[in-house]
């Protein structure tokens, strides 16, 4: 059996979707956090300023206190209205060739698993990724429930996920930095 892992920004897509879904989810929202968070955006294109750390501010800024149902509601109008024009047309037909050949394929991304989840279900395929944490009654805390799912975070989810010895290959695609482990 073989096993196919897949980032997905820039990878799947030719775009970021963490950046895509915050300005479709509350654009208003997202414009006051670009302002307010201006100097660290430089930071960390600077690589000044943590990854995790900006991430989670954003969320703050656009998440906190809402609910799972609304999160989940608006990564279904994003995966059924909006996602399909930044997703790679070769890279959709890799996968799709994939899954006709018996190959096992999953996304592994560093954007919410929440987000992406619905697009994911609807071709059939599994997606590891960055999981966001809620409070008790099922709120978001805008924070990340462990860390970023990118570098050696996206080795140990898929260890964590399969045995990988039951695979006879794996084949990974990445484009960038955080998906060189």
């Amino acid at each position: 059996m073989k096993l196919a892992l897949f980032d997905f920004d820039g990878t799947i897509s030719d775009s970021d979707s963490f950046l895509l879904f915050m300005r479709k989810a509350s654009l208003l929202r997202f414009l006051i956090a670009c302002v307010f968070l201006f100097p660290k955006i430089l930071l960390y294109i600077i690589k000044k300023y943590p990854n995790q750390k900006l991430k989670e501010e954003f969320l703050v800024i656009l998440f906190k206190g809402r609910s799972t149902s609304y999160l989940e509601n608006k990564a279904e109008y994003f995966c059924s209205y909006i996602i399909d024009s930044i997703i790679r047309p070769g890279a959709l037909e890799q996968i799709r060739e994939y899954q006709k050949n018996g190959v096992k394929v999953v996304v592994v991304t560093a954007s919410p698993r929440i987000f992406l989840e619905p697009w994911c279900r609807k071709i059939g395929i599994e997606i590891l990724g960055t999981e966001l944490q809620f409070d008790e009654r099922g709120y978001s805390t805008g924070k990340l429930d462990g860390l970023n799912c990118m570098g050696a975070e996206k080795v140990r989810r898929i260890e964590g996920k399969y045995s990988l010895k039951e695979f006879d290959s794996i084949i990974v695609y990445g484009d960038s930095s955080g998906d060189v482990e």
